[in-house]
């Protein structure tokens, strides 16, 4: 029998005393809220921070509403014009007034049910081992979107939901314009719908494959993805995944607007090393700690990029062979690597080193890399390029990852290797996503 609940976002909604003190990033309005006690319009004025709501009570103390996770509703009431209602369990809470701006932001942070009538679904544009991702068409706007589905019903284990659960939370915290943004939530009786940006520039493998790179260029390309990975770790996240598939082109028109996708292996940093998933990643871009099963920090992401920056210096040819599965990883682990074949200078070669350094202690931070004296020397370089894309880079997948166990090179069956199948129509699995359409209706009926 499938494990199936009927949401993977319970939360228990209620209104708790703020003891710190409120963000300096806050959103103060005036609006008419509802009370259930005195079942009486009043006028209030609210704070939001992020996804609390906040109010002072009559004793000056503040009070907040942790908002996260809870359905999110516009409603219209025919006297105090558009709100929003946000319910969670027997809990309802609705104000009404000038809340455009606070819905757009309040998308992010909370649950929809009706997302069959704000999208259209396109064809499948990727596979993964627990979702699949389509083409979406916003109706309202025309604009297009990547929707990442989960079939709830394929979620067996526990441990599945809680990685759905916290890539989305990841993707909630980290918003810099070199990472994948993650705009709204929903979900059905069945399904559950993540709505990203669509990067239409293609993946930075399929560039390797196809375009010559000079060093200058290289350069401004890493520049930008060790900022991002700055800026991650900097939020307490660790990636995991970092590889030329990952690195994805937002527009075709400038190969330096690169973003840091597919967050499924993401996790927040543990000194203790107890992750959800502890040995995962790809093998040839894996810090050797982790494959030898030790206690890992951030600078495992840093080698998975110093990995990438040798592949784009030397053509997309990987340091270590793939014979097989077990030889690359072997490889990998032991980290021999001949930086003195590659015509580079003196400062591009010493950045590469401390990054793929098979020494964790020795090896340099993010934040170490980004201030390098490579790029202070680059700085003057890393305009924004208007050179164009191959026009063979086309839409690149965003997957979840197949999450597999380390074994013995004996092991074969088992491999970091993520599995992402080809791009496909699939008219079936869309029938089966629209029909949940009735659910989504009923559901608003009975909150209205």
């Amino acid at each position: 029998m499938n494990f199936q609940p009927s949401s993977l976002f319970n939360h228990n909604l209620k209104w708790e005393l703020l003891n710190e003190k409120p963000s300096s990033d806050f959103k103060t309005l005036q609006l008419y809220v509802f009370s259930n006690k005195k079942k009486e319009f009043q006028f209030k004025t609210l704070i939001k921070t992020g996804s609390r709501i906040l109010k002072q009570c009559k004793n000056n103390k503040i009070k907040y509403l942790d908002v996260k996770n809870c359905v999110l509703k516009k409603i219209h009431h025919y006297q105090n014009g558009d709100g929003i209602q946000i319910t969670s369990g027997n809990f309802q809470f609705e104000f009404y007034g000038q809340i455009t701006e606070w819905f757009e932001q309040l998308k992010l942070h909370c649950i929809q049910v009706d997302f069959l009538n704000n999208y259209n679904i396109g064809n499948l544009i990727g596979k993964g081992t627990y979702g699949k991702v389509y083409k979406a068409i916003q109706k309202q706007n025309k604009s297009e979107y990547a929707v990442k589905t989960f079939d709830k019903s394929n979620l067996q284990k526990q441990i599945e939901i809680d990685a759905i659960l916290r890539e989305i939370d990841i993707l909630r915290i980290v918003q810099h314009p070199r990472v994948i943004k993650l705009l709204e939530t929903y979900e059905s009786e069945t399904h559950i719908f993540v709505v990203y940006e669509l990067l239409k520039g293609g993946e930075l493998k399929q560039l390797m494959n196809e375009k010559k790179l000079n060093q200058d260029q290289c350069v401004s390309i890493i520049y930008k993805i060790i900022d991002a990975l700055a800026y991650i770790h900097s939020k307490g996240i660790i990636h995991r995944d970092l590889k030329p598939e990952n690195l994805i082109f937002r527009y075709a028109q400038n190969i330096e607007d690169i973003v840091i996708a597919d967050f499924g292996l993401a996790d927040f940093y543990r000194k203790d090393g107890q992750y959800l998933f502890a040995r995962c990643g790809t093998a040839g871009y894996l810090a050797p700690e982790l494959i030898m099963n030790k206690i890992y920090d951030y600078k495992v992401d840093v080698y998975s990029v110093g990995i990438v920056f040798y592949m784009l210096i030397n053509g997309g040819k990987s340091p270590f062979e793939k014979i097989d599965y077990a030889t690359q990883l072997q490889q990998n682990m032991l980290s021999n690597i001949d930086l003195k074949k590659l015509t580079i200078t003196n400062d591009c070669q010493d950045l590469l080193s401390k990054m793929i350094d098979s020494n964790p202690q020795s090896r340099i931070t993010s934040q170490q890399a980004k201030i390098h004296l490579l790029f202070h020397k680059q700085h003057e370089k890393i305009e924004l390029s208007t050179a164009r894309l191959p026009k063979s880079l086309t839409i690149s997948l965003i997957d979840t990852p197949k999450i597999q166990s380390i074994q013995s090179s004996r092991q074969k069956k088992q491999s970091f290797v993520q599995i992402s199948q080809s791009a496909k129509n699939s008219p079936i699995e869309i029938k089966k996503i629209q029909g949940q359409q009735n659910f989504s209706n009923a559901k608003q009926k009975q909150q209205q």
